[in-house]
C-alpha cells in the first residue's frame, strides 16, 4: 500500500472545503472592490468641492444608497434557482460519496444532507413568497 504524507491525506479527505472557502474569498474580493470604488468616488467629490464645482452625477450615483423596492416574484425566482443549484450540488456530492471509499463518505453525506435541507428551505420560501405575491396582486 502506498504511504502518503499527512497533508495529502488531509487534502484528499477535505478537498470539498475549497468551494465554500473560494466563495468566501470571492465575496470578500467583491466587498473590497466595492469599498475601493466608493473611496475613489469620495475623492472625486472632495476634489470637486475644493474647486467649487459640482461633482458629476455619475460619481454622485456611486455614493448614493440604492433603495429598491423588493420584487417578491423576482426574489422567489432567485430562491427557486438557489434551491435547484443546491439540489444539483447535493446530487453531485452523492455521486462523489459513492465513488470514494468509506473514509470520505461520512463527511460528504453530511454535506449532502445540509445541501438538501437548504434546498428544501429555499424552495419552501420561494413558494411562500410567490403565494403571498399572488394574493396581493389577485382579484
Amino acid at each position: 500500500m502506498h504511504e502518503h504524507s499527512e497533508f495529502y491525506e488531509l487534502f484528499r479527505t477535505y478537498f470539498w472545503l475549497i468551494f465554500p472557502i473560494g466563495a468566501g474569498v470571492m465575496a470578500m474580493l467583491g466587498a473590497y472592490l466595492h469599498h475601493r470604488r466608493f473611496e475613489r468616488a469620495l475623492e472625486v467629490i472632495q476634489a470637486c468641492a475644493a474647486q467649487g464645482r459640482e461633482a458629476p452625477p455619475e460619481v454622485m450615483a456611486l455614493v448614493q444608497p440604492r433603495r429598491r423596492e423588493p420584487d417578491p416574484v423576482g426574489k422567489a425566482q432567485s430562491f427557486t434557482l438557489v434551491s435547484f443549484i443546491l439540489l444539483a450540488a447535493a446530487a453531485g456530492f452523492v455521486v462523489l460519496a459513492l465513488t470514494l471509499g468509506r473514509e470520505a463518505q461520512a463527511g460528504l453525506l453530511f454535506v449532502v444532507v445540509v445541501a438538501a435541507g437548504l434546498a428544501i428551505a429555499f424552495f419552501a420560501m420561494a413558494r411562500t413568497m410567490r403565494r403571498d405575491a399572488d394574493r396581493l396582486n389577485g382579484p
